[in-house]
């Protein structure tokens, strides 16, 4: 697993991790949607040809994509499934994490914005506070991450705990 210098660098690769699954989910998505059924040829001529009449080089193409892509997604997923419990608990349940330790809303702001890769006007909008409320409550998180470090955090352990 790779370490990180701190909390900021952690959170933005996990953001470009999001982005890059998002990215991936859309393109997938896409190809599947040109995949569909095809019918027979209405035409009574059969000769040689090599046209793909039933589409099957477009499924190929999304398999061969899926199996270049598979480690690279899972080491994206793991990468946002660890942020994730820094911000909710290993449970991701609310049980540990900057939740447990700050509160559900500057949790969730890190969330929005880091794992869901939202713009911070988005995250604003969908808290019902102002862009500077939030970045600051995305400040005082990693503040936290970066003064406990990474696993105390996920384990919900402030100062006050061994």
């Amino acid at each position: 697993m790779t370490t990180y210098a701190s909390a900021r660098e952690f959170f933005e690769a996990a953001r470009s991790a999001a982005i890059e699954v998002a990215r991936y989910n859309e393109r997938v998505s896409r190809m599947e949607q040109t995949e569909g059924l095809r019918g027979a040829p209405l035409s009574s001529a059969r000769g040689g040809s090599r046209r793909d009449v039933n589409g099957m080089s477009r499924v190929d193409a999304r398999i061969d994509l899926e199996a270049a892509e598979r480690r690279h997604i899972e080491e994206d997923y793991a990468l946002i499934d660890r942020a994730a419990s820094v911000l909710f608990g290993l449970t991701q349940r609310g049980d540990g994490g900057a939740d447990a330790l700050l509160g559900w809303r500057e949790a969730k702001v890190m969330d929005l914005y880091y794992l869901e890769a939202m713009a911070w006007r988005q995250v604003a909008s969908v808290m019902g506070m102002s862009e500077r409320w939030c970045r600051n409550a995305a400040r005082v998180v990693m503040d936290l991450a970066d003064a406990y470090g990474i696993e105390k955090v996920i384990a919900g352990l402030g100062a006050a705990q061994p």
